[in-house]
């Protein structure tokens, strides 16, 4: 075409115009304004053009992108297939897992909404991995698992008396608690707290304890802890969150009754990030830890049937709350004579066994013992006098090492191995 009026009629026939706007070009008089009209339409075509090829070229690029995803997450859940690590039967079996365990109706449909979740997330981001290993810890937890309790009175009176010498209200106490466990079954465990120097035998009777009662134990060491979080849990929003020291107290003993020993309970502090022993109210109370919230979990889970013993060098720095809903047991340091018993029972075998030697190398009589439990140990517990049996088992081993020959101690050359008196 030669003709600029044909070629003006040519374009305009063919540009998307609506009615008024097509008009206002054929009522032109002026050639020059007709083809500089049609220039600016068609400029606006052109850029309309380029914006929906753009817009196609980058639906496509998605298009091609998302088939390339799921080829090779195709190729990927075919590799775990035949290596047997298949996320689809992972998954099925976390259902079968949940259908199994007996819990509450807002456990499950929470546990059921993670499943659902881990289902629907790519398995190898890092949402997958913080589900997993929720799901891990809540198929984890003994949530109906209990160990039977050994309701025998007299196995309980030898097993406390081998293991302790002396204590007797602490004895008499755990009597009474199986006494009326065997009348009763779902009585509510009491939580002691074992208030004394130390030394004196308080966190190793809580084995004990589990031990004449047959129920699996765990310890809880509450010194110098400081963050709230320790006993109820981190968020899951956090990097690296765990729950807190109960529920995997729990986890670890493998039942939902254990024995769990809160051990240095007056040395917990308070800072910025909370007081722990506020969070201990609700752990320590049987009306309300049948519901205890660990942040970590998000769901309630039942510690009522723990027996809780805590351990504490003093009450003062105890808050009264926490105070009112324990049980307090004070244990006065022991006489001489217990410490003479105690020494004979426990102390010197276990010295004689750990250095190496035999009864027969080794003489320590209860004299000797009386000696130095009068000159050399000013204490209300017996640390102390097991270290100093100790020395003085080490000493005789290095004499049979050095010069083949036994030890006889005495009250006269005790102060040669252990030095002057104190005066």
């Amino acid at each position: 075409m030669q003709d600029p009026e044909k070629i003006a009629d040519f374009i305009l026939s063919h540009l998307t115009l609506n009615l008024e706007q097509a008009q206002e070009l054929l009522e032109l008089s002026d050639q020059s304004q007709l083809l500089e009209e049609l220039y600016h339409h068609l400029g606006k075509e052109i850029e309309r053009g380029e914006i929906d090829e753009k817009i196609r070229s980058n639906a496509r690029d998605s298009m091609n992108q998302a088939q390339k995803e799921f080829y090779l997450r195709e190729q990927l859940r075919a590799i775990k297939k035949e290596l047997g690590e298949d996320d689809l039967e992972e998954i099925e079996v976390l259902r079968e897992k949940l259908d199994k365990l007996e819990l509450a109706d807002e456990v499950k449909i929470e546990v059921k909404r993670q499943i659902n979740r881990l289902e629907r997330t790519s398995p190898d981001s890092m949402e997958a991995a913080v589900i997993r290993n929720y799901l891990e810890w809540i198929f984890g937890l003994p949530w109906t698992i209990h160990t039977p309790d050994n309701l025998d009175i007299e196995h309980a009176k030898c097993v406390l008396d081998s293991d302790h010498h002396g204590l007797k209200d602490i004895k008499d106490r755990i009597l009474d608690f199986i006494s009326i466990r065997k009348l009763k079954q779902d009585g509510f465990a009491p939580i002691l707290c074992f208030v004394g120097p130390p030394g004196t035998g308080k966190t190793s009777l809580g084995q004990s304890i589990a031990k004449s009662l047959g129920r699996t134990y765990a310890r809880i060491s509450l010194g110098g802890v400081k963050d709230e979080a320790e006993i109820r849990g981190h968020r899951r929003t956090y990097v690296g969150a765990m729950p807190g020291r109960f529920i995997q107290a729990i986890r670890k003993a493998g039942s939902c009754n254990p024995v769990i020993m809160i051990d240095e309970l007056d040395k917990i502090g308070s800072d910025f990030r909370g007081d722990p022993s506020a969070a201990m109210l609700e752990v320590l109370d049987p009306h309300q830890n049948k519901t205890f919230y660990d942040n970590y979990l998000g769901i309630p889970f039942d510690i009522s049937k723990v027996m809780f013993i805590a351990t504490a060098n003093s009450l003062e720095t105890i808050s009264d709350p926490l105070r009112d809903r324990m049980e307090v047991i004070e244990l006065s340091g022991y006489t001489m004579e217990e410490k003479q018993e105690i020494a004979r029972r426990h102390l010197i075998a276990k010295a004689i066994s750990d250095s190496g030697l035999t009864e027969d190398k080794v003489c320590i009589d209860s004299l000797v013992v009386g000696d130095i439990i009068s000159n050399y140990t000013k204490e209300s517990g017996v640390r102390q006098l097991e270290r100093i049996i100790r020395k003085l088992c080490s000493k005789a081993a290095r004499s049979i090492v050095e010069e083949n020959k036994s030890i006889i101690f005495s009250a006269e050359n005790l102060d040669r191995y252990l030095g002057p008196v104190d005066s």
